[in-house]
């Protein structure tokens, strides 16, 4: 392994980005992904012959000959004297000029077009200082030939295993409560467009403000829960915050998204509790005047996890050594 990566995937594992998904059956063929610094490989289901592999998929880039061609190609980087798009063999290690990993997908999408369906991977890319922290998320479409259609740069991580097929759109969840939806591309319409650009169609993008309140007592997140419904997408969207000292309710915002328009609807869950909430011991901000407390972790009470079951919304509250879990009906708006 690359050794200027080796910290890279320490950062996104704790960053709550799993590994690549190491098998992905497309019709006649699957998908293999062994790792996120391994190749994508196709093979025939019936015979295990490889049709098509791909190395380190974050090397493709676009590139533009013009003013007077007028015509965008993928190249890689560093660039294949040869002129085509293998992969140059890397001898030192030390030398690498970015650290890059698979962070989500591979992930096959059927379509009705003579190529049978798109591919989606997520890729940090990243300088060797700090990749955990600066990585651009970059995601790639390839066609089920092994050769790269479109990309595009996100303005946040995908969470690699939250997300959801809805009409032949991938919706991918994001860091920080967003989510995007991402488009096949049209390969017939591309091959005889006069200047396709090779960018992913994005249909929409949907990142609410960053919640904040004035209130008395605010709390971290334990888990980033989210919970897909068939046309709908539901998210835990900060921690739970009381709103003064004598105050005996336990506020947990919530989104939901609608998978088709990524219309946002903002909820709160309001849990009613006796007695006193005691201010943090550990782990806190405080300033007075007014007096506010904030923790970097959950305090007393949280939501642990999201789960949707026939138009019903669960969510399991935690405290420690106790935990429970509510329903709500959804059906009706």
């Amino acid at each position: 392994m690359y050794p200027t990566l080796v910290h890279f995937l320490g950062d996104i594992s704790r960053g709550a980005y799993p590994a690549a998904r190491a098998l992905v059956k497309m019709g006649k063929n699957v998908l293999v992904c062994a790792g996120p610094l391994e190749n994508l490989v196709c093979l025939e289901m019936a015979t295990g012959v490889t049709s098509w592999q791909i190395e380190r998929v974050w090397e493709f880039e676009r590139e533009y000959i013009g003013p007077s061609a007028y015509v965008y190609n993928f190249v890689r980087n560093p660039r294949n004297p040869a002129g085509d798009l293998k992969p140059l063999p890397i001898t030192d290690d030390s030398k690498l000029p970015q650290s890059n990993a698979i962070v989500g997908g591979p992930i096959f999408i059927p379509t009705t077009s003579k190529d049978e369906g798109s591919i989606f991977v997520a890729v940090a890319k990243g300088s060797t200082r700090y990749p955990g922290q600066l990585s651009e998320c970059v995601v790639y479409e390839i066609g089920t030939d092994g050769n790269p259609i479109s990309t595009v740069t996100l303005p946040r991580m995908v969470r690699a295993d939250e997300y959801r097929i809805h009409k032949g759109n991938l919706v991918w969840a994001c860091r920080d409560c967003s989510f995007v939806s991402l488009a096949p591309s049209n390969r017939v319409v591309r091959e005889f467009s006069r200047r396709p650009n090779l960018l992913c169609t994005v249909e929409w993008f949907r990142q609410p403000p960053d919640f904040s309140k004035d209130v008395w007592l605010t709390s971290e997140q334990k888990d980033d829960s989210i919970a897909f419904a068939d046309t709908k997408v539901f998210r835990a969207r900060a921690g739970g915050y009381v709103e003064g000292p004598k105050d005996h309710v336990y506020r947990f915002p919530i989104v939901s998204v609608e998978l088709g328009s990524g219309l946002t609807r903002e909820m709160e869950l309001r849990v009613p509790f006796n007695g006193t909430l005691s201010p943090p011991k550990s782990n806190y901000s405080h300033r007075f005047e007014p007096e506010r407390w904030h923790t970097y972790s959950p305090h007393i009470l949280y939501i642990s996890d999201l789960h949707f079951v026939n138009d019903r919304l669960r969510v399991t509250l935690g405290m420690k050594d106790w935990s429970k879990t509510l329903e709500f009906d959804t059906s009706k708006g």
